[in-house]
């Protein structure tokens, strides 16, 4: 499997609450249209799904990847961020609170820290580029 697959595999293992939840903040950190703001629960993490699996350029694919290492280990380990906007907010646009348990919360922390050191770690990431540059009939760009 490649990283993208791994990680939508690992992504779809998370309680129902903390697909919601993360889905929802990365495309409201992330998204440039207004109207994506308004999405919440299942139609975020169907979008957030969708967003990921999306063919598109090798370098493209990649960087989507480092994105959302970079915004979900944001999420995951800053203490200061998950107790006020993770553990304590309620759902966006006024929805019931999303209940997160914080054995739940440490436990995917746990299992993102390790997805993040050997799937979406950079040796990684550069090594898929390559053989999606090879697969593609493009050159590898480090062999010019």
């Amino acid at each position: 499997m490649n990283p993208e697959q791994v990680f939508l595999k690992w992504f779809d293992t998370l309680p129902p609450g903390q697909r919601q939840t993360l889905a929802y903040l990365y495309i409201l950190m992330t998204s440039t249209n207004s109207g994506d703001f308004a999405m919440i629960g299942e139609e975020a993490v169907r979008h957030f799904q969708m967003f990921v699996s999306t063919p598109d350029f090798p370098l493209r694919r990649v960087a989507r990847l480092v994105s959302i290492r970079g915004v979900f280990s944001f999420l995951f380990f800053d203490a200061d961020f998950v107790q006020r906007y993770v553990a304590l907010h309620p759902a966006p646009a006024g929805g019931a609170p999303l209940p997160i348990s914080r054995y739940q919360w440490l436990r995917s922390t746990a299992q993102w820290r390790r997805l993040a050191e050997r799937v979406l770690a950079d040796n990684v990431l550069h090594g898929w580029l390559r053989s999606l540059n090879s697969s593609s009939g493009k050159a590898d760009p480090d062999r010019s």
